[in-house]
């Protein structure tokens, strides 16, 4: 079962800049423990992964039936104005692109909070230096973060609570909550 988390949380990151279908972690998880069923059958003790096994295979099943309704998604928003700015932003599968440099009134964005959801992909968002941002950022499954010169990545299950602030005191403060289920989440400023 170690095996197959690290090779979940490595797939995991090659899916922060390449896309991977959803299903490729279930067959990657399939095909790690039908060798492990293999290897136990000549060594013995390999019942336990025969559960773990059954249900990796039904959650391979039901990846590619959805699947095959769901295709990776590539979701760029470069809003100008606050008000064109979402309380919420959504992804299925792919990457979402958040660029939030180019406002014009960053003041407007004072005590708000974006999130920023997905399945499997990756999330990347991008910030004025004159914003004062709070980010809440969380990888359920395998995968990493990234917040500016920080990440946490290579693992399962990671949480990153950061404040980057702003070049000048007094900035507007924005709140940024990140939520992926698998992949990557890089938060930076827009000159980096």
């Amino acid at each position: 079962m170690a095996v197959v988390a690290v090779a979940l949380g490595c797939l995991g990151v090659y899916d922060a800049g390449h896309h991977v279908a959803t299903g490729a972690y279930w067959a990657l998880a399939v095909a790690i423990m039908g060798l492990g069923l293999v290897i136990g059958a000549f060594r013995g003790r390999a019942g336990g992964l025969i559960l773990a096994a059954l249900l990796a295979t039904a959650g391979l099943a039901g990846s590619l039936v959805v699947g095959g309704v769901r295709a990776a998604q590539d979701l760029s928003y470069d809003p100008v104005q606050s008000s064109d700015v979402r309380s919420t932003y959504r992804l299925q599968t792919g990457e979402l692109s958040l660029n939030l440099s180019n406002l014009a009134d960053t003041a407007a964005l004072d005590g708000r909070t974006v999130r920023v959801r997905g399945n499997a992909g990756a999330i990347v968002v991008v910030v004025p230096r004159d914003l004062r941002v709070m980010v809440s950022a969380r990888v359920r499954g395998p995968g990493g973060i990234e917040v500016e010169d920080r990440y946490d990545g290579g693992g399962i299950g990671q949480q990153a609570d950061v404040t980057l602030d702003a070049a000048t005191a007094g900035a507007p403060t924005l709140t940024l909550d990140a939520d992926l289920r698998v992949g990557h989440i890089e938060v930076r400023h827009d000159d980096e």
